[in-house]
């Protein structure tokens, strides 16, 4: 198996890779590792809403699938499956029947090389419902759950609001401990996906940089005793708010701002700099076409 070393220093680099029809073919699941290797991601974060069915327990894609992963794994990428919808915290039943149950099967049926190493919830209830004081106890319920039927680390991405400097607002109560959303989920998930979206590392006049938007995730997760591994993603779609994304700029623009957040985190002594596991990019298919 290889191994991968990703910029920076930094222990990780990952991409979310949402859309099969992308890396369905044998020659594009080929592209996709050489894509890995050559822009040095080491974990990629696949989507499996079409891959084994999300209704019933499909087998029409399994083998496809399997080769993916293995072609990954083999090349030294770590695999985590991520699903997720803004309705999922009051769906449980239906979560635990038409994706987790499928997945586990998946896992069942496979080697360790065409196996999944985690999974990852995307589920953005705040677009539709932005009641935190409802959905952030059932996520963090099903987040418990999944872990036992799944048996395998299980993480989440969260936009960099979750959380502010002094903890004061957006308090929910679970298990014991009234505290903003962003700290629920560094207690019971094994890593997450900060979305840090702002094209710039340090922060201008009007504008906040990605490094601002880590450090309460960090500053919290170094003091806890959780010690979780906490990653910054950054968006490469376009948006319609331009200065959340990296679209239209090129890799490396991109790649000397990413440059800028792990030397921020990395310092030897620097709050969370354990904790800071490296950058995520948002989109295979948008980054994929940036220029140099």
């Amino acid at each position: 198996m290889s191994y991968i070393y990703p910029a920076n220093h930094t222990t990780g680099r990952a991409m979310f890779v949402w859309n099969k029809d992308s890396v369905d073919s044998t020659q594009e699941q080929a592209d996709l590792v050489a894509f890995c290797q050559t822009n040095k991601i080491n974990c990629v974060l696949l989507s499996i809403y079409n891959w084994i069915g999300r209704y019933v327990w499909s087998t029409a894609n399994v083998d496809g699938l399997k080769a993916l992963v293995s072609a990954l794994k083999t090349a030294g990428i770590a695999v985590y499956a991520v699903a997720g919808n803004d309705d999922w915290t009051v769906l449980q039943n239906w979560v635990r029947r038409t994706v987790l149950e499928p997945l586990r099967q998946y896992q069942a049926q496979c080697e360790s090389k065409e196996q999944f190493d985690g999974f990852v919830f995307d589920v953005e209830w705040f677009i539709s419902d932005n009641d935190p004081q409802k959905h952030v106890p059932l996520m963090c319920d099903l987040m418990k759950d999944t872990k036992g039927i799944l048996n395998m680390p299980v993480g989440l991405w969260a936009p960099w609001w979750q959380i502010t400097e002094d903890r004061s607002t957006g308090l929910v109560s679970y298990d014991g401990f009234l505290e903003p959303e962003g700290v629920h989920w560094m207690h019971v998930s094994d890593m997450v996906f900060v979305g840090a979206y702002s094209n710039i590392a340090e922060s201008v006049s009007g504008q906040q940089g990605q490094i601002s938007m880590l450090e309460n995730w960090l500053s919290y997760v170094s003091t806890s005793g959780r010690r979780i591994p906490i990653w910054c993603t950054s968006e490469t779609k376009q948006l319609s708010e331009g200065w959340q994304s990296y679209y239209g700029m090129t890799k490396s623009y991109m790649e000397t701002q990413h440059a800028l957040i792990a030397s921020a985190f990395l310092n030897e002594g620097s709050e969370g700099s354990t904790c800071f596991y490296g950058q995520c990019v948002h989109h295979y298919d948008t980054y994929k076409v940036m220029g140099g």
